[in-house]
């Protein structure tokens, strides 16, 4: 079973339903001087690995969390979220605050179809 670094974050985006959007873009925005919040890096990071999982490429052991979300939002993800989702990957690369063993590569090559 895979250990979630960042399981706060999927519960967070699950149990209080977020919309991913404009979490993924706020943490995308984000100037590089300003850190993220550890909260808000999980919660980012979740909503990543939520969008990647809807567009059809799911981890390959997904929490039930994770399978809880889908069967909520059986809809593909739109273009939109899905270049939020990178770019928010991509403003956390180097970021302090994010979980130990943070799967950034894994679920960005998942999000680009890689």
């Amino acid at each position: 079973m895979v250990v979630w670094a960042y399981e706060a974050g999927l519960r967070h985006v699950v149990e209080r339903e977020l919309d991913l959007l404009p979490l993924l873009q706020r943490v995308a925005r984000r100037a590089p001087e300003k850190p993220v919040d550890p909260a808000e890096a999980s919660d980012a990071l979740a909503a990543a690995e939520c969008v990647a999982a809807a567009a059809g490429r799911p981890p390959a052991d997904p929490p039930d969390l994770l399978l809880r979300w889908l069967s909520a939002h059986p809809s593909a993800p739109s273009v939109p979220l899905m270049a939020a989702a990178i770019k928010a990957l991509d403003r956390l690369r180097g970021e302090a605050a994010l979980p130990p063993g943070a799967p950034l590569d894994d679920i960005r090559s998942r999000l680009s179809g890689r």
